[in-house]
This record gives structure tokens, sequence and C-alpha cells, in this order.
């Protein structure tokens, strides 16, 4: 995985540009509650029964953090949504 750095001096293409940018689009970006929120509403708006979280965060210590503090959210909107529920 690219450096910050390195991909913020990539020479993307016009092609590689209009990828990147329709994927920034569909990015799921916030405070913990927030993206806790967008995943909990991406599931039924698209049928799934799960979901496939990626990021690119270059430190792995920094991506698991990350990865932990979306699961723990996740688990609160589901222990809230079964109480208000």
């Amino acid at each position: 995985m690219p450096t910050v750095d390195e991909a913020k001096a990539y020479p993307y293409t016009p092609q590689e540009r209009a990828m990147a940018d329709g994927m920034r689009r569909q990015a799921i970006i916030g405070e913990q509650d927030t993206v806790a929120k967008r995943l909990h509403a991406l599931a039924p708006d698209t049928g799934a029964d799960g979901l496939i979280l990626t990021m690119n965060v270059p430190d792995p210590a920094l991506r698991l953090r990350t990865l932990g503090l979306v699961l723990d959210a996740v688990r609160a909107a589901d222990w809230q949504t079964a109480l208000v529920g």
C-alpha cells in the first residue's frame, strides 16, 4: 500500500481519477456513530446480508484500531436498535 505522500504524488490518468472520484462518493467517512448509522442503512438499501470493509490506512496498527472502533460503534448501534425495537 502506498504512503499518503506517494498517493498524493501519483500521476492519475483521467480514467483513474474518474474511478477514484466515484469510489470516494460511495465512501463512508466520519465519526463512529455516523459510520455505524450509514453502515446499518447500507445493508438494507443494497439487500446485502453482510458487509466487507476496506480502508486505505497505511499503518497496520492504525488500520486495526480503526476497524475496532467501527466494530464497537456497529455493535452499540445494534444494541440500541434492539432496545428501541
